[in-house]
Protein backbone atom coordinates (compact mmCIF):
# COMPACT_ATOMS: atom_id res chain seq x y z
CA UNK A 1 0.00 0.00 0.00
CA UNK A 2 1.62 3.31 -1.24
CA UNK A 3 1.46 6.03 1.42
CA UNK A 4 -0.28 8.75 0.87
CA UNK A 5 0.73 12.71 2.20
CA UNK A 6 -2.10 14.47 4.20
CA UNK A 7 -3.75 16.81 1.72
CA UNK A 8 -2.19 19.84 3.76
CA UNK A 9 1.09 18.78 3.29
CA UNK A 10 0.18 18.60 -1.01
CA UNK A 11 -1.12 21.86 -0.61
CA UNK A 12 1.64 23.41 0.78
CA UNK A 13 4.01 21.38 -1.72
CA UNK A 14 2.19 22.67 -5.01
CA UNK A 15 2.06 26.57 -3.18
CA UNK A 16 5.99 26.28 -2.87
CA UNK A 17 6.30 24.77 -6.39
CA UNK A 18 4.32 27.72 -7.78
CA UNK A 19 6.22 30.66 -5.12
CA UNK A 20 8.37 32.12 -8.26
CA UNK A 21 5.11 32.48 -10.33
CA UNK A 22 4.11 34.82 -8.11
CA UNK A 23 7.41 36.36 -6.40
CA UNK A 24 7.07 39.65 -8.80
CA UNK A 25 3.75 40.15 -7.39
CA UNK A 26 0.91 41.11 -8.73
CA UNK A 27 1.01 42.26 -12.84
CA UNK A 28 -0.22 46.19 -12.66
CA UNK A 29 -2.70 47.65 -14.46
CA UNK A 30 -1.73 49.16 -18.26
CA UNK A 31 -0.68 52.64 -18.19
CA UNK A 32 -0.98 55.41 -20.76
CA UNK A 33 1.95 57.03 -22.77
CA UNK A 34 1.49 59.98 -24.77
CA UNK A 35 1.86 60.69 -28.81
CA UNK A 36 4.93 63.56 -27.52
CA UNK A 37 6.31 60.93 -24.53
CA UNK A 38 6.22 58.35 -27.13
CA UNK A 39 7.71 60.02 -30.51
CA UNK A 40 10.37 61.51 -28.18
CA UNK A 41 11.45 58.00 -26.48
CA UNK A 42 11.71 56.69 -30.17
CA UNK A 43 13.93 60.00 -31.48
CA UNK A 44 16.23 58.89 -28.31
CA UNK A 45 16.48 55.59 -29.84
CA UNK A 46 14.76 53.51 -27.04
CA UNK A 47 13.02 50.85 -29.05
CA UNK A 48 9.72 49.52 -26.96
CA UNK A 49 7.70 46.52 -29.09
CA UNK A 50 5.16 48.36 -30.55
CA UNK A 51 1.98 46.38 -31.63
CA UNK A 52 -1.06 47.94 -33.50
CA UNK A 53 -3.96 46.60 -32.44
CA UNK A 54 -6.68 47.88 -34.92
CA UNK A 55 -7.80 46.91 -38.30
CA UNK A 56 -5.31 46.23 -41.47
CA UNK A 57 -6.45 48.77 -43.74
CA UNK A 58 -5.41 51.62 -41.10
CA UNK A 59 -2.15 49.86 -40.67
CA UNK A 60 -1.52 49.78 -44.37
CA UNK A 61 -2.27 52.84 -44.72
CA UNK A 62 0.11 54.65 -41.96
CA UNK A 63 1.50 53.03 -38.75
CA UNK A 64 4.40 53.55 -36.36
CA UNK A 65 7.55 52.96 -38.04
CA UNK A 66 8.52 49.00 -36.43
CA UNK A 67 4.84 48.29 -35.35
CA UNK A 68 3.79 45.23 -35.58
CA UNK A 69 0.18 44.76 -37.08
CA UNK A 70 -1.85 42.31 -34.72
CA UNK A 71 -5.19 42.57 -35.80
CA UNK A 72 -8.24 44.12 -34.25
CA UNK A 73 -8.40 43.03 -30.61
CA UNK A 74 -12.29 43.16 -30.61
CA UNK A 75 -11.87 40.07 -32.52
CA UNK A 76 -11.34 36.69 -31.64
CA UNK A 77 -8.80 36.12 -34.86
CA UNK A 78 -7.03 39.69 -33.97
CA UNK A 79 -6.71 38.33 -29.61
CA UNK A 80 -5.40 35.14 -31.12
CA UNK A 81 -2.98 37.04 -33.59
CA UNK A 82 -1.54 39.12 -30.60
CA UNK A 83 -1.02 35.80 -28.17
CA UNK A 84 1.01 34.28 -30.85
CA UNK A 85 3.18 37.59 -31.00
CA UNK A 86 3.21 38.31 -27.06
CA UNK A 87 3.73 34.39 -26.54
CA UNK A 88 7.49 34.98 -27.84
CA UNK A 89 8.36 37.85 -25.43
CA UNK A 90 9.45 37.64 -22.13
CA UNK A 91 6.91 39.02 -19.71
CA UNK A 92 9.52 42.22 -18.08
CA UNK A 93 9.72 43.35 -22.34
CA UNK A 94 8.30 46.88 -22.31
CA UNK A 95 5.13 46.68 -24.59
CA UNK A 96 3.19 49.56 -26.45
CA UNK A 97 -0.11 48.86 -27.93
CA UNK A 98 -2.03 51.26 -30.27
CA UNK A 99 -4.93 51.26 -32.29
CA UNK A 100 -6.22 55.07 -33.44
CA UNK A 101 -9.54 54.00 -35.27
CA UNK A 102 -11.88 56.44 -33.29
CA UNK A 103 -12.10 58.42 -29.91
CA UNK A 104 -10.02 56.96 -27.23
CA UNK A 105 -13.64 56.16 -25.10
CA UNK A 106 -15.35 54.56 -28.34
CA UNK A 107 -12.39 52.29 -29.49
CA UNK A 108 -13.22 48.61 -29.57
CA UNK A 109 -9.93 47.23 -29.70
CA UNK A 110 -7.61 48.93 -27.15
CA UNK A 111 -8.81 47.47 -23.86
CA UNK A 112 -9.05 44.21 -25.12
CA UNK A 113 -5.72 43.95 -26.23
CA UNK A 114 -4.23 45.75 -22.71
CA UNK A 115 -6.84 42.75 -21.10
CA UNK A 116 -4.89 39.89 -23.09
CA UNK A 117 -1.31 41.64 -22.37
CA UNK A 118 -2.21 41.77 -18.42
CA UNK A 119 -3.48 37.90 -18.20
CA UNK A 120 -0.67 36.91 -19.97
CA UNK A 121 1.76 38.20 -17.10
CA UNK A 122 3.28 41.07 -18.80
CA UNK A 123 4.16 43.64 -16.68
CA UNK A 124 5.63 46.73 -18.35
CA UNK A 125 2.65 47.21 -21.02
CA UNK A 126 1.89 51.00 -22.00
CA UNK A 127 -1.38 52.08 -24.09
CA UNK A 128 -0.73 54.85 -26.17
CA UNK A 129 -3.27 57.33 -25.31
CA UNK A 130 -4.96 58.67 -28.92
CA UNK A 131 -7.52 60.84 -28.19
CA UNK A 132 -8.87 61.67 -31.66
CA UNK A 133 -7.17 59.12 -34.18
CA UNK A 134 -3.82 57.99 -35.28
CA UNK A 135 -4.14 60.23 -37.76
CA UNK A 136 -4.58 63.33 -36.07
CA UNK A 137 -2.95 62.76 -32.86
CA UNK A 138 0.01 61.21 -34.65
CA UNK A 139 0.41 61.52 -37.99
CA UNK A 140 -0.59 65.25 -38.74
CA UNK A 141 1.63 66.15 -36.02
CA UNK A 142 4.44 65.09 -37.85
CA UNK A 143 5.64 62.16 -35.95
CA UNK A 144 7.26 58.76 -37.84
CA UNK A 145 4.86 57.01 -40.25
CA UNK A 146 5.50 54.32 -42.44
CA UNK A 147 2.43 52.99 -44.96
CA UNK A 148 1.56 53.87 -48.20
CA UNK A 149 -0.13 56.79 -47.34
CA UNK A 150 1.65 58.47 -44.74
CA UNK A 151 2.35 61.49 -46.95
CA UNK A 152 -1.42 62.14 -48.01
CA UNK A 153 -2.35 61.63 -44.09
CA UNK A 154 0.39 64.14 -43.04
CA UNK A 155 -1.28 66.85 -45.46
CA UNK A 156 -4.78 66.43 -43.93
CA UNK A 157 -6.15 63.68 -46.39
CA UNK A 158 -8.92 61.35 -45.38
Amino acid sequence: MQKRLPFAWSVLAALLAAAPLFAAGPVPAPRRITAPALAAQLRRGQRPVIFQVGFRELYAAAHIPGARYAGPASRRAGRMRLRRALARLPRNRRIILYCGCCPWPKCPNIRPAARLARRMGFRHVELLYLPHSFAQDWVRRGYPVAGRDARGLRRGGR
